[in-house]
């Protein structure tokens, strides 16, 4: 992961991390790779279509669910 996603009002924005220790690699248990949908290595996952991040309010009514 090289880059984070921050929100300026509800529009998702992205930027690169403040140093290179921001930069991690995400451990995926064995069980979950068969519940992620599969997509183009640059789609989102956490996204409504996959080709952008959530917009605040987007990702505030799926956490609040």
């Amino acid at each position: 992961m090289t880059k984070s996603v921050y929100h300026e009002k509800n529009k998702p924005k992205l930027k690169t991390t403040k140093t290179k220790s921001g930069i991690r690699n995400v451990i995926i248990p064995d069980v979950l790779p068969d519940k992620i949908p599969s997509g183009k290595p640059d789609d989102y996952l956490f996204s409504v279509d996959g080709s952008r991040p959530l917009s605040y309010s987007e990702y505030q009514r799926q956490w609040d669910r």
